[in-house]
């Protein structure tokens, strides 16, 4: 019996290449990979269903009306209006990518060697995506409107931020709480928990600290020494030189960490993030999706094109529970 035959384009086995590999394969071992802001808020991340907006429903707060009561004593029912919402638009992020003539010529039609040639193409292309996306979260206002909302138009004290505004009458518990002019060797970790003890106070819990790498690096330091002031009390010295190389300090059991995109727009501010509160929204069609690759001649460049596409947004359903610690030094 003569098998069917199917004839394979290059077109054909980039696209559906691509189409399945990308989210699902691991990035290659010499591939970078430290973008922890970014794998903590995906890790995180909500779905959204489309459309021209992404809405909260927000809980203002309001403050107790009870009291005791005595036998058969009548009381009043009271309600304030308290319930509102956030109204966030979406972003749109794209990233393109590039396979030259050259490289398909090389290839000479052996699906493999196309394959070979996509896998550093596509992870690529999804690295700059998401570098992109770094960048954006770590700006200290968006540079473009259409930009994803930078993590300190949330975590802000001041200013509408999803159509909310502290300076408005009933919203004051949208500002998020601070601490500022930090001498972070001396009092960093005391100032810390002064601004941890503000969001708990407010009814948050703090997930992670986010600061620059310097005073990460001083986090650390302190952590190293107060481990070895603890063990030298045992061992009476025993273990004075031991490379002690704590990665993950804790301050109040809330991990501390640093992003290279944070360290590179953020020398002197860090952020206390209660990530029940603050979200990165993505729509599921449109996450990481990447086009079909078309040919690129009747555009003067030989060879095959695609487009990366991510559609999210950093969105915020309470920014009481946010802290910033800013001019540190």
């Amino acid at each position: 019996m003569t098998l069917p035959t199917q004839t394979v384009t290059l077109s054909d086995v980039f696209t559906r290449y691509a189409y399945n590999k990308v989210g699902g394969n691991e990035y290659k071992d010499n591939k970078y990979k430290n973008r922890p802001l970014l794998k903590l808020l995906r890790e995180k991340k909500l779905s959204g269903d489309g459309g021209p907006n992404i809405v909260h429903p927000v809980n203002l707060g309001t403050t107790f009306n009870g009291r005791s009561l005595s036998r058969n004593e009548t009381f009043s029912i009271v309600g304030d209006v308290n319930e509102t919402w956030s109204r966030w638009t979406w972003s749109v992020v794209i990233e393109t990518c590039f396979v030259s003539w050259w490289d398909i010529r090389e290839a000479r039609g052996n699906q493999f060697k196309m394959k070979s040639i996509l896998d550093t193409r596509i992870d690529e292309t999804r690295e700059n995506l998401e570098d992109n996306i770094a960048t954006m979260l770590a700006q200290s206002s968006a540079a473009d409107a259409d930009d994803i909302n930078p993590i300190l138009s949330i975590v802000a004290t001041s200013g509408a931020s999803g159509g909310l505004n502290p300076a408005t009458a009933g919203q004051s518990a949208w500002a998020s709480e601070t601490e500022a002019t930090i001498n972070w060797s001396v009092e960093g970790i005391g100032r810390a928990r002064e601004l941890f003890t503000k969001i708990t106070d407010n009814k948050g819990k703090p997930d992670v600290i986010l600061l620059p790498v310097a005073f990460w690096n001083e986090t650390c330091e302190i952590g190293d020494a107060a481990m070895v002031i603890n063990q030298d009390a045992k061992t009476r010295g025993g273990t004075k030189y031991a490379d002690l190389g704590m990665q993950v300090p804790f301050i109040l059991a809330t991990p501390v960490i640093h992003d290279p995109a944070w360290d590179t727009a953020q020398t002197a501010t860090g952020v206390m993030l209660d990530l029940s509160g603050i979200h990165l929204v993505v729509d599921p069609m449109w996450d990481m999706y990447m086009y079909p690759f078309k040919e690129m001649a009747h555009h003067g460049r030989l060879g095959q094109a695609s487009l990366q596409v991510e559609v999210a947004q950093l969105t915020a359903s309470s920014r009481r529970t946010q802290g910033s610690l800013t001019t540190i030094s």
